[in-house]
C-alpha cells in the first residue's frame, strides 16, 4: 500500500532536474501557489531520506507554472527577425559549486540573468558571443564536450575557464553577424 501511494507521487527535486531548474524552484513555486508538500521516505536505494513530494496533478500545476514563467522571463524564446541573438555561460552559483554553469541562447542576456537569479541569486555572466538561434544546440556540445551534464544545459567542468576558453574559440571560427548577407 506504501509503495501504491509514493508511485502516485513527485519527488520535487525529481521534477527540478527534469525541468532544468534550481532543486529548491518547484518547492517555492509549491508554496507561492498554496500546494504543501509532503514529506516522504525514499526506498532502501536512497537509504530511507525524507523528501518533498506532491501528488501528480500537484506537479503538473507546478510545472506549468515554472514553465510559463520560464517562457515569460525569458526573450530566449523570441528569437528577432535576423535569428541573431547570443550564446551565453552563466556561472550558477560560485561559492556553494564553483564548476557548475548555465549555457544557452538568449536575445537579451542581461534579461536572461535576471531570470536565472530567481533561482540562483549569485549567478554571474562568464560570457556571452553573437550567435544564431541554430547554432546553440552544436555550440553547446562542442564547448561542454569534457563537462557533467547535470540537466537541461546545465553543466559541471572541471574548470569553467576552460568552458570560456572553448566558447571564445568556437565562436571565432563562426561567421559575424555583422557579415551582411550571411546565411551561416
Amino acid at each position: 500500500m506504501i509503495s501504491q501511494v509514493v508511485d502516485e507521487l513527485v519527488i520535487l527535486h525529481d521534477l527540478a532536474a527534469e525541468l532544468g531548474v534550481h532543486r529548491n524552484s518547484p518547492r517555492r513555486v509549491a508554496r507561492r501557489i498554496n500546494i504543501e508538500p509532503q514529506r516522504i521516505r525514499t526506498g532502501a536505494a536512497a537509504r530511507g531520506q525524507q523528501v518533498l513530494a506532491v501528488t501528480k496533478l500537484e506537479a503538473e500545476l507546478i510545472r506549468a507554472q515554472l514553465q510559463g514563467e520560464l517562457r515569460n522571463s525569458s526573450a530566449s524564446t523570441e528569437v528577432s527577425n535576423s535569428g541573431w541573438g547570443h550564446f551565453y555561460v552563466i556561472h550558477l552559483e560560485p561559492e556553494m559549486d564553483p564548476n557548475r554553469f548555465k549555457v544557452g541562447f538568449a536575445v537579451d542576456v542581461d534579461e536572461r540573468l535576471r531570470a536565472h537569479r530567481t533561482s540562483a541569486p549569485l549567478a554571474q555572466l562568464k560570457g556571452s558571443w553573437p550567435c544564431r538561434v541554430r547554432w546553440e544546440k552544436t555550440a553547446i556540445d562542442a564547448v561542454t564536450q569534457e563537462c557533467e551534464q547535470l540537466g537541461v544545459e546545465v553543466f559541471r567542468a572541471r574548470s569553467l575557464q576552460q568552458v570560456v576558453d572553448a566558447c571564445e574559440v568556437f565562436f571565432s571560427m563562426m561567421p559575424s553577424h555583422l557579415d551582411s548577407g550571411s546565411s551561416a
